[in-house]
């Protein structure tokens, strides 16, 4: 079993909202010092890194909220989202075959040097290793990634140890919508995915050890430019 996290300082403030109420994704320390966003650092620096679909960019929180109330075992079925369902059942699968134990949702923690935040999508262990999970609805692979959950793992490397691995689990849509041309519910689609695996979920290690290296580069280079007002609007 992982141990709990302790709050100490490393938990920052999460403000979706600005003063205005418009939508927002900013952290902040408790004595109120902005942080700077993982993945806002990214999406400043590395547009043509982003190989993000539209679908994952428009559901991908709903998506994530889904995985976590199923986890929690308190998703309700009668009002999910179809969309989701063949999300659900890779996801469901990925948990059986990987042997994923799940003990965290939606950890938010930051950096008290080097002044970066993010949330941890899942903390738990992966056939008895301890690690982290960062979750993607997309097929679609990227380095960014990696650098993402190096920058993760060092959140809360002081807390739980340096041997944390890093996965990421890629869910994929169904393209064909089956949940609605054919009425398919969620046993369809695990016993679909079941007998085609290569359809179903990808589950990657990052195994890069200069991952957090590289990641501090361009933290370095979005703060300078966040300092001299010379990022992009």
């Amino acid at each position: 079993m992982i141990k709990k996290f302790e709050p100490k300082i490393f938990c920052p403030y999460f403000i979706s909202e600005d003063e205005n109420g418009n939508p927002c994704h900013k952290y902040t320390t408790p004595d109120g010092m902005e942080l700077s966003s993982v993945t806002k650092l990214f999406d400043s620096e590395l547009d043509n890194f982003k190989y993000v679909d539209a679908v994952y960019a428009e559901n991908g929180s709903n998506g994530h909220k889904v995985m976590e109330l199923w986890d929690k075992n308190d998703l309700d079925m009668k009002t999910l989202d179809p969309y989701f369902l063949p999300h659900l059942a890779q996801y469901i699968l990925a948990l059986e075959i990987e042997k994923i134990k799940v003990e965290q949702n939606e950890v938010r923690r930051y950096h008290p040097r080097y002044y970066f935040a993010g949330t941890l999508d899942k903390i738990g262990k992966i056939d008895s290793l301890p690690g982290i999970i960062d979750i993607k609805l997309s097929s679609i692979k990227s380095k960014q990634y990696e650098w993402q959950t190096a920058a993760y793992k060092e959140l809360i490397r002081r807390e739980l140890g340096a041997n944390l691995k890093r996965w990421c689990l890629y869910l994929k849509k169904d393209d064909k919508k089956r949940y609605e041309t054919m009425g398919w519910g969620l046993q369809d689609y695990i016993k679909y995915y079941r007998e085609n695996p290569k359809k179903s979920y990808s589950f990657i290690p990052h195994t890069e050890k200069r991952d957090f290296f590289e990641f501090l580069t361009f933290l370095n280079i979005y703060q300078v430019k966040k300092k001299y007002g010379l990022l992009k609007k």
